[in-house]
């Protein structure tokens, strides 16, 4: 295989797997030491350590992309919880504003987009209701994609320092994407009249759920029963548009408020191992948030709609490189 056409993660295993690649340079040279945690604790980074242990009852939250290499052992019986840790969701539109006789309604605001990350999308923020009887339209929901990876131009490994395009490769994948933030419901027209009655205002958008942070442990052995878990967070609902009234002197109802779109939901980060021994049984759930229900329109007025439920973030992966065997 051509070394500057790996782009997926499954060429980086056959490439692994076809050259071999077990000496001692894959998991560091030690320099920081044992790195043991018998208390809660954060990590995030790059460590190159002797040996890792997370002991049972204890847990490890993940502040930030991390990547371990260890010499020997790295033991996991607690738990390593990277949930909502990677990419923040948008924040949900401003509902718009109801009209009344001397000013016209407004649409509803956008929802802002959530943080992108590559490779696992969290889900697009729903869009707001539009007003009822000429009022504003509803605002657009936050977009939460993520980028494809591009293909590596150089990966090479070097004696001095192996596996570090790797470690460049696999690190701009892991962290989940955040939710779009739902977009605004627009506001319901006012009734007949220069004194008529005002419209709904229209329902906020839900904020986006945040992502999943990722975590890489690529270690001589692997051991342990603990879990790691990394799950996108869920959208928040979109809250209800306001209600339009019957203005009875002119037989005449002012517009319902459009509901606000539902919040995308985060997705879950990723996990990838790389062991030359692994006798590990860990629990790992990298599931990604739900999205958030859309407001309802208004009512006792006309027209209006509901906003959109904001769809689900992705779940995240976990990738075992093992190269045990070889």
């Amino acid at each position: 295989m051509v070394l500057n056409k790996i782009s997926t993660f499954q060429e980086v295993k056959d490439w692994v797997n076809a050259n071999a690649i077990i000496s001692s340079p894959i998991y560091g040279d030690g320099s920081d030491g044992d790195l043991n945690f018998t208390a809660d604790g954060t990590l995030s980074g790059l460590h190159f350590v002797k040996s890792f242990n997370v002991d049972a009852g204890v847990t490890v939250t993940l502040t930030g992309p991390t990547m371990i290499y260890c010499q020997r052992t790295a033991n996991i019986d607690g738990t390593i919880n990277g949930t909502s840790q990677g990419g923040s969701g948008g924040f949900g539109g401003s509902g718009g504003r109801a009209g009344h006789y001397s000013t016209d309604p407004e649409g509803g605001d956008p929802g802002t987009d959530g943080q992108t990350a590559r490779y696992i999308p969290g889900g697009p923020g729903g869009n707001g209701g539009g007003g009822g009887e000429g009022g504003g339209s509803g605002g657009s929901g936050g977009t939460a994609t993520a980028t494809e990876a591009a293909a590596v131009d150089d990966f090479r490994l070097f004696p001095s320092t192996e596996f570090d395009n790797f470690r460049t490769l696999i690190a701009s994948f892991i962290t989940g994407a955040g939710g779009g933030g739902g977009g605004g419901g627009g506001g319901g027209d006012h009734a007949s009249g220069n004194t008529g009655y005002e419209g709904g205002r229209g329902g906020d958008g839900g904020d986006g759920g945040d992502g999943g942070e990722g975590i890489i442990i690529i270690a001589t052995k692997l051991t342990g029963n603990g879990s790691i878990i990394s799950q996108g967070t869920d959208g928040t609902d979109g809250s209800d548009g306001g209600n339009g009234r019957y203005r009875s002197g002119w037989n005449d109802y002012s517009g319902n408020g459009g509901g606000g779109g539902g919040g995308g939901g985060g997705a879950g980060g990723m996990v990838v191992t790389l062991a030359g021994l692994s006798t590990a049984n860990l629990s790992v759930n990298l599931s990604g948030g739900f999205g958030g229900v859309g407001g309802v329109k208004g009512t006792g007025g006309r027209g209006g709609g509901d906003g959109q439920d904001g769809p689900d973030g992705e779940d995240g992966t976990y990738i075992d490189l093992s190269i045990a065997g070889l």
